[in-house]
């Protein structure tokens, strides 16, 4: 009883950075209680000397090393540090390193690198720092990460976010099935710096015109006028009075352009036509 007692005062004192109160309580504690909860705690909190003192008494590698993570989420990189030597940094899918990269921090991420997976869960890190526009732990990553896994997910993350930094940085390890997935992502949300980008290295015609149904779905007219010279309208407009037969709506402006485009056509070819050949048209 007297233990246990003593172990939530530890577990207190770790929490609030009471160094002193750590090494006085330590004798008559349990530091390894509850998955190392007080390790966890200071931790949590930054708390270096606390860590320091805890370290050697406590179970660092306790619930799949929670206390890296615990670091590596916060973003504490003298304390990532400090655990590395004594975790297991791939545990639960090297999720120390995933939660880095979701936070953008990227001292963490520099450090575990070399120490974890980050092929692990189709490469997640790599998406979760696409994700959330983290372009250093991206630029980090992407030499030991399969850039292409779960259908090139990094680049569609940061294309339908519309992180530019991290879409270039992405597009020359991509394929064209995942440029033009990133495209209609892109296209969808409406990120015309990320379409203009897009475009060039990617296929627009590609399932029916997808991007450019994407664009015209969600109302993006800005996005639909860069993709229509390089789309095919009678795809698109197949494919939008399939899948919303009864919204005219939606797809009339489309239908409209196709009619005045071919009106043009015909009226063009009926010019040249009419005009006397060796003389010229005025």
């Amino acid at each position: 009883m007297f233990i246990k007692k003593n172990t939530q005062f530890l577990i207190e004192a770790a929490e609030k950075g009471d160094a002193a109160a750590v090494q006085r309580l330590l004798p008559t504690s349990d530091p390894k209680a509850k998955n190392s909860k007080a390790l966890v705690s200071s931790v949590s909190q930054g708390h270096t000397e606390c860590v320091k003192l805890l370290i050697p008494v406590s179970n660092p590698k306790a619930a799949d090393s929670l206390a890296l993570f615990t670091a590596a989420n916060a973003g504490h990189t003298e304390l990532v540090k400090l655990l590395i030597p004594v975790s297991d940094p791939k545990a639960a899918g090297s999720q120390a390193l995933s939660y880095a990269a979701h936070n953008g921090h990227t001292g963490c991420v520099r450090l575990l690198i070399p120490v974890s997976d980050p092929c692990s869960d189709d490469s997640i890190a790599l998406s979760y720092a696409a994700f959330y526009g983290h372009a250093e732990c991206v630029r980090l990553l992407i030499p030991v990460s399969d850039t292409k896994a779960a259908e090139g997910q990094a680049l569609c993350c940061a294309a339908q976010q519309g992180h530019i930094k991290c879409v270039k940085l992405l597009i020359p390890f991509s394929n064209e099935k995942h440029l033009n997935a990133a495209l209609a992502a892109a296209a969808a949300r409406g990120h015309i710096k990320c379409v203009k980008l897009l475009t060039p290295v990617s296929n627009p015609k590609a399932h029916k015109s997808a991007a450019l149904c994407r664009a015209i779905q969600s109302g993006h007219t800005q996005v639909a006028e860069l993709l229509y010279p390089v789309s095919d309208l009678h795809a698109a407009l197949h494919q939008l009075q399939r899948d919303y037969p009864t919204r005219r709506e939606i797809w009339e402006g489309l239908e409209l352009r196709i009619a005045q485009e071919q009106k043009q056509k015909l009226n063009k070819e009926i010019g040249t036509r009419q005009t006397p050949t060796g003389v010229r048209k005025i």
